[in-house]
């Protein structure tokens, strides 16, 4: 297990690397359609996952980790990367870095389902707060755009995108625990191809390979599957494996702000609406923090 320092300056990299993982997939998405992108970065990252992952690890995997680890490749992988993908492609990517910051809010209502932990008046309140900078955002301050509105429809399946990402931080911990981060990765992604290949197959008479083929999109998926898919969710797991979901959940705050600021740079708008629901969802992000920072120094 790395020690902690490591672990979270591993966190903090996979963080920033993940705030700028918008972009790309918007550029590569200007040559294939959203399901193609995310199976080609996996299937291309899959065998480097494969080749650095430590000899035996697949038997420190018992039987509950096994299933633990096809759930999350299905439903914490798959679905989510599919939900975003689409969302990104009718939406900026500047929104898709703020909506990433309901992740944090859903990991610790999670907890609270599955894993039976309180939540306190100080987390019920950041929840709320990101919930309603969330809304703004999704909605872009007007709510009766949401079922018309194709950039709203967009961001309303970023926010589920980020709810379906908190299933694979909640699900990992505990395997992680016994099991390689580079071996886990390599199975949820192997085992979230299951999915993806057939999404990216029916979407296959729709490719212009005039557009796919030039360099711009291949860079870009080429650079989504050795840095994000690869190399982002290897620091990931390593980083997981050595604190606590909760300071994991904190440094998820780096993703909003990475993509914010290149959202800003390549000149995407920001309304009103999108700047107060960005700060509704950064005090969220906060609120829920602290207050599971000060329950865990209590508890120590």
């Amino acid at each position: 297990m790395k020690r902690p320092s490591t672990a979270l300056l591993f966190g903090i990299i996979a963080n920033t690397l993940g705030g700028s993982s918008y972009i790309g997939q918007k550029l590569a998405l200007s040559g294939f359609p959203p399901a193609m992108v995310v199976a080609l970065r996996m299937a291309i990252a899959l065998p480097l996952l494969l080749a650095y992952a430590p000899k035996g690890w697949a038997k420190d995997a018992g039987r509950d980790d096994w299933i633990r680890m096809a759930f999350i490749g299905v439903f914490g992988l798959a679905l989510p990367h599919l939900v975003g993908v689409y969302g990104l492609r009718e939406t900026e990517t500047l929104n898709a870095a703020l909506l990433i910051g309901l992740e944090p809010v859903a990991i610790v209502l999670f907890s609270a389902v599955f894993l039976r932990e309180k939540i306190s008046g100080k987390q019920a309140i950041g929840m709320c707060a990101a919930i309603a900078g969330a809304t703004l955002v999704v909605s872009k301050g007007d709510l009766t755009k949401i079922g018309v509105d194709p950039a709203s429809r967009g961001n309303l399946l970023l926010a589920l995108a980020a709810m379906l990402w908190a299933i694979y931080t909640v699900g990992a911990k505990p395997t992680l625990a016994r099991v390689s981060p580079l071996g886990f990765t390599a199975a949820t992604s192997a085992i979230s191809l299951v999915v993806l290949v057939p999404a990216a197959l029916f979407e296959l008479p729709a490719v212009d390979w005039s557009r796919a083929l030039s360099p711009v999109p291949i860079f870009a998926v080429l650079g989504l599957a050795v840095f994000i898919s690869f190399l982002h969710s290897v620091l990931w797991n390593t980083s997981l494996r050595g604190i606590r979901a909760s300071q994991m959940a904190a440094l998820i705050f780096l993703q909003p702000i990475t993509g914010c600021l290149i959202g800003l740079l390549i000149g995407e708008p920001m309304p009103a609406a999108t700047i107060i629901g960005g700060l509704l969802v950064f005090a969220g992000i906060y609120f829920t923090h602290s207050a599971e920072q000060a329950r865990d120094e209590t508890s120590g």
